[in-house]
């Protein structure tokens, strides 16, 4: 599934593609050094995938290769993952 996230001052916003297609922002709840954590808020336009998110926490670690560790943790339910940046051929 397609996901943009959007970075301001202290929160993050994801707004993901079909089939989730829905948007939710996340405040931010500690940030430190390399680590940064949000708390997600209420999803902006609903829908059933957002809902699930909503209260979890969502922390990005920034790893030496410049990648970001990205994890996702709410109750029982985690996923993660690591971004990279798509380098031009």
């Amino acid at each position: 599934m397609h996901v943009v996230a959007g970075f301001d001052k202290g929160a993050v916003s994801l707004r993901f593609g079909e089939p989730a297609a829905c948007n939710i922002a996340a405040s931010a709840l500690r940030v430190r050094e390399g680590v940064q954590t949000y708390r997600f808020k209420v999803s902006q336009n609903g829908g059933p995938f957002c809902r699930k998110l909503y209260p979890g926490e969502l922390t990005f670690t920034t790893l030496p290769n410049g990648s970001i560790d990205m994890r996702f943790a709410r109750g029982n339910v985690s996923w993660s993952g690591t971004l990279e940046r798509v380098r031009d051929p």
